[in-house]
């Protein structure tokens, strides 16, 4: 939260910061909410290793914001709670594959139910939903080196 927080989410100031979460494949939680797509494509383009969780997308036609991230940086990933779009989910995974998808729900500012429904109701396989709901940031945690 850069501005609430009073600091520029750039290279001069939290550069080194940065630099020692790539290394160590530490993941990022960028809210678009906050950051604004401006500034997370700014980030990911200085940062362009950075494993970065994409949240608070917003709740209709952030695809355009999203896909093209996701398209260009490997390390992108999304958290879907406010991703509620009919079909979204097949259409995701078959675009970007299940395992750069992550659960989210959004509590306490949205109720948890949701996408937990949505994500029991998608016409994916079991598997995928299940790495979605909790194999893909289990997986990424395993994956940090501290």
């Amino acid at each position: 939260f850069p501005d609430q927080n009073r600091y520029c989410l750039r290279r001069e100031v939290v550069g080194e910061i940065l630099d020692r979460l790539v290394s160590a494949r530490l993941p990022m939680m960028l809210s678009a909410e906050s950051i604004g797509w401006e500034g997370i494509y700014d980030l990911l383009a200085e940062f362009p290793e950075l494993t970065a969780i994409l949240t608070d997308i917003g709740r209709w036609g952030a695809d355009r914001y999203f896909r093209p991230l996701m398209a260009h940086y490997p390390n992108v990933y999304l958290e879907i709670s406010s991703y509620l779009v009919d079909g979204g989910l097949e259409d995701l995974t078959a675009a970007v594959g299940a395992e750069r998808i992550l659960f989210g729900t959004g509590f306490p500012e949205s109720y948890h139910g949701g996408m937990m429904l949505a994500l029991a109701g998608a016409e994916i396989p079991a598997a995928e939903k299940q790495a979605i709901a909790a194999g893909n940031l289990e997986r990424l945690l395993a994956e940090v080196k501290l």
